[in-house]
């Protein structure tokens, strides 16, 4: 039988992209290339590990829609080696499936089940409890963040310029006509899961997103219950996640108040 909503959910949200490979000549230094298998062994998702030298702690990051873990290299914030010089953490980044160097096909049904295998990889192989992480996350990342951070329990959580849920970001796509009944409510429901987040949370949009409207962060920020939460507005950069001064300064505070492996 045919799957119409999650369908229409893969057409909505996923932008896979299969003939962007990253050039592992040209990787930044201290970097990995890992193959994580999802337990079914049906797929193998690829990953990019960049460790510190002076371990402080760790951060499972997520890409956008549009995209896959090599363009965040190229990129010139190229957010994993700016973490890892300025916070020491290490950083995992990977490839959904049917994206970049992972197998199979892209499949919104089957994001957050292969991304929380990755997680477990990375506290595997570093012996290291989920709740010490930090998930991080773009647009869609921010979706697959949310969802980790609050299975996980994660000490902190960091959201760029993601949307409240499927249906709402549907609504805004298509003229502001309601597709929710079309739409399944239980795929990647950010703002009623950010509900039940006690962690650090740190949530950052522009006022001038034209891909995810201001109003989402907002109300993603107002949903999660934590008591410690940080919002910062943007302006000028639309969607793209650049450091901005103000962003930099309470991304600092947003690591300083984290308990870290020190």
């Amino acid at each position: 039988m045919i799957d119409i909503p999650r369908i229409l959910a893969n057409i909505i949200l996923l932008q896979p992209q299969k003939d962007h490979m990253c050039d592992r000549s040209q990787l930044p230094a201290n970097c990995v290339s890992l193959t994580v298998t999802t337990p079914d062994r049906d797929v193998s998702l690829g990953a990019l590990y960049f460790p510190a030298k002076n371990l402080t702690g760790y951060i499972v990051a997520s890409y956008g829609a549009g995209g896959c873990m090599c363009h965040w290299l190229e990129e010139r914030n190229c957010w994993p080696v700016y973490w890892r010089n300025r916070y020491n953490v290490s950083v995992l980044l990977h490839d959904y499936r049917g994206y970049g160097s992972s197998s199979g096909s892209a499949d919104i049904q089957r994001i957050i089940g292969d991304s929380a295998c990755v997680v477990r990889y990375l506290c595997e192989m570093e012996d290291v409890e989920p709740s010490k992480l930090i998930m991080c996350g773009h647009s869609l990342g921010g979706a697959v963040a949310i969802q980790l951070a609050t299975q996980f329990a994660t000490q902190g959580l960091i959201v760029s310029s993601s949307f409240a849920s499927i249906r709402d970001i549907a609504s805004d796509k298509f003229f502001g006509i309601n597709l929710d009944w079309l739409l399944p409510s239980t795929y990647l429901e950010s703002e009623r899961t950010i509900a039940d987040y006690g962690g650090r949370l740190l949530c950052v949009h522009d006022k001038d997103d034209d891909v995810v409207p201001f109003a989402h962060g907002q109300k993603l920020f107002e949903a999660c219950r934590s008591v410690n939460k940080t919002f910062v507005t943007k302006e000028g950069t639309g969607h793209f996640w650049d450091r901005t001064k103000n962003y930099e300064e309470e991304e600092s505070k947003f690591f300083n108040s984290l308990s870290l492996i020190r």
